[in-house]
């Protein structure tokens, strides 16, 4: 079994704490304790959010209560839109807060991470193509393009490919890669 995950730098996890400490209200660094930071976060970054956020409470030295919103970047993106009250958003992709800065919902956006489309199977089978070639009936299970990027990236790469999967069916927000059914 074969797992790949977003490689996330030191430079990286630096920049997503600059962008914390940047978006946090003024009273955080006041002795008021009951600060709060609610983040809207893409399914596909919840472990590496939950890594982060006990770091983050270290470095800021005060105890501030953070909240963190889980779903498809579309969801979020859209409940930002109807008055969602998130202080940060870490979208799968950076078209969704550039869109919103542009519409007059964010100050600012910045790309905190660079992900991989990720192709997994449970049989050992190491390549897209190549289980394509070996398999002409298969079904492929991506996320749902319509809610998240990571599913908008799989339908471009099968739109490349020279065999396509005899069925494709969407997930939730939470496929985050292909999987073979």
């Amino acid at each position: 079994m074969q797992w790949l995950t977003n490689k996330l730098t030191t430079y990286t996890i630096a920049t997503v704490l600059v962008l914390f400490c940047c978006v946090l209200p003024a009273s955080a660094n006041d002795e008021d304790t009951s600060s709060s930071l609610t983040i809207a976060c893409s399914a596909n970054f919840v472990a590496v959010m939950d890594q982060l956020l006990p770091v983050f409470k270290a470095q800021i030295k005060t105890d501030i209560q953070v909240k963190v919103v889980t779903g498809s970047s579309g969801t979020l993106a859209t409940q930002l839109r109807y008055g969602a009250p998130y202080d940060v958003f870490f979208s799968a992709d950076a078209i969704l807060p550039t869109q919103l800065k542009t519409d007059g919902f964010g100050i600012e956006s910045t790309v905190y991470a660079l992900g991989e489309l990720v192709f997994y199977s449970s049989e050992g089978y190491d390549s897209l193509e190549g289980v394509m070639t070996r398999l002409p009936h298969i079904t492929l299970a991506i996320a749902n393009p319509r809610y998240a990027p990571y599913g908008q990236a799989a339908v471009e790469v099968l739109a490349h490919l020279q065999t396509k999967p005899k069925k494709t069916v969407t997930g939730g927000y939470y496929f985050a890669c292909f999987s073979i059914c």
